[in-house]
């Protein structure tokens, strides 16, 4: 209403009570045209897709001109033979590559009562046609098996996006990191059975694209038990419908281990047993102490431990920490019951994934490494370079120097805050702390390790100035960069900024 001037002479009186029976219902009836405007397109734009989709279905099923003629080739050879004619034109063994040419097709359809069309009738060959080839040849399953650390999660990063790519090659991707070998496959005897992952995911895969090329990659699945009740089952499971390959990653070895020292001491993982715990002071000196060591530290352990119950390498690996490259062992492993391709990392560091895919899948018809060669591998494939132990490190020092109160901070909190505190508020890198390095001994042990797995797996690579040359320049940017190094933690606490923050 209108009050300004104390009148009402211009006010539009309104009945509350009438006015809403007459707008509500309005309003309702209008809601609910569209809401079933919006349903019909719905419904009649689903029958549409369906009727496309039983369209395609129907055609793909009906017999083609190709089929019957296929299907007519036996008895068109034999009647050829018994005449005689075709022993002087075709070979026994190339009977399925012969030429029918029309005046022998006018004589052909005459004796045998068989209806041709001469002006129709493709090549009978099959090997000339792309179904009938795929029906009578084996169905191929590439395997990618890792090792971890050689830009597997790059990789399957990479399938992800070029899946509708790799298709176009004949081969479908399917789900990554099922991680199979610690699901079952790691014990003797296995313990598919009572895995879920074997039971609901990998074996309604496999049943759902029985008819198609695959493509796996699991970086964890070159650890698997080598014993034959798991090799069966891969026969039985596998080998039987698909001709079953494994594709196996080459990482220079001074690079994979900077690499598997940071992975195998996160949270949680079995490798270490590193836990969001405080650690327990009476339990310093044991081996699963609770507390991150120096990669100086860890490379003497790692050299030393030769029993399975304590190291990581003779567990995963089965062999001694500078033995054998990870990758060899996975290598004569599998190589012993499949082919085995092996990849270089290094072959283009600028596209990785390119490079990958056309060794792989080569061939002027890749897709797959056409596609990549022009679009290179995008810094979104990448996974983020590895971060740093130092922070965790330093928090565990502070705890072991009373300087934190357990009861109240928790250990990843601890290190998350030390983080924020050195980069974003003094500007500083992980590395700005008092380090302790690798020595040049075992430097120098580790280059020669490094360089003798290259030479031995890549002799022909080793040779050129990509290999032996490039591969000591590397370890030599690898020093520069500290990528040797850990924090001083006993050092670095006694700083005055460090014991007041």
């Amino acid at each position: 209403k209108n009050c300004s001037n104390g009148s009402l002479s211009k006010t539009r009186v309104i009945n509350v009570k009438t006015f809403k029976q007459s707008w509500y219902p309005r309003q309702q009836q209008l809601r609910l045209h569209h809401v079933l405007r919006a349903s019909l397109v719905l419904l009649f734009t689903g029958v549409f897709f369906m009727y496309l989709r039983i369209i395609k279905t129907i055609s793909f099923h009906l017999p083609k001109e190709n089929d019957f003629i296929a299907a007519q080739e036996p008895l068109v050879i034999k009647h050829l033979r018994s005449n005689g004619t075709v022993n002087s034109l075709v070979p026994q063994h190339h009977e399925d590559s012969v030429k029918l040419e029309a005046p022998m097709l006018q004589d052909l359809s005459h004796n045998t009562g068989i209806a041709l069309q001469s002006n129709k009738l493709p090549i009978i060959s099959a090997m000339n046609n792309d179904r009938n080839n795929k029906n009578n040849s084996k169905l191929k399953f590439v395997f990618h098996i890792g090792p971890i650390k050689t830009g597997s999660t790059t990789l399957q990063r990479a399938y992800i996006k070029d899946k509708a790519v790799l298709q176009k090659d004949g081969y479908l991707y399917g789900p990554p990191r099922l991680n199979l070998a610690n699901q079952c496959l790691d014990h003797k005897p296995n313990r598919c059975d009572e895995s879920d992952k074997w039971r609901t995911v990998f074996l309604p895969y496999l049943q759902s694209h029985s008819e198609e090329n695959l493509f796996l990659s699991d970086e964890i699945f070159g650890t698997m038990a080598d014993w034959d009740g798991n090799w069966n089952l891969l026969q039985n499971t596998i080998g039987k419908t698909w001709d079953l390959s494994f594709i196996v990653t080459y990482r220079r070895f001074f690079e994979w281990f900077t690499s598997f020292y940071f992975q195998a001491h996160k949270y949680g993982m079995p490798a270490s047993r590193i836990t969001t715990d405080w650690p327990i002071a009476a339990n310093r000196t044991e081996r699963y102490s609770n507390r991150i060591p120096t990669i100086s530290a860890y490379f003497d352990l790692l050299k030393k431990e030769k029993n399975e119950l304590t190291s990581v390498y003779v567990q995963r690996w089965g062999d001694t920490f500078g033995k054998l490259h990870p990758m060899e062992v996975i290598k004569s492993k599998f190589e012993k019951h499949y082919p085995v391709k092996v990849f270089n990392f290094h072959q283009d560091p600028n596209n990785f994934v390119g490079s990958f895919y056309c060794n792989v899948f080569p061939g002027p018809q890749s897709h797959a490494c056409t596609h990549r060669n022009a679009t290179g591998t995008s810094k979104s494939d990448h996974r983020a370079r590895s971060g740093s132990h130092n922070y965790d490190m330093l928090s565990v020092a502070a705890f072991d120097a009373n300087l934190v109160d357990p009861r109240v901070l928790q250990r990843k909190t601890v290190a998350n805050k030390a983080k924020w505190y050195q980069e974003k508020a003094l500007r500083l890198s992980a590395n700005d702390f008092p380090l302790t390095c690798m020595s040049s001994e075992q430097l120098n042990t580790l280059l020669e390790v490094s360089l003798q797995f290259e030479q031995r797996i890549l002799p022909e690579w080793y040779k050129t100035p990509r290999g032996e040359e490039e591969h000591r320049e590397q370890f030599k940017s690898y020093v520069l960069e500290q990528r040797f190094c850990s924090i001083n933690a006993t050092e670095a606490i006694k700083d005055e900024n460090w014991r007041n923050f």
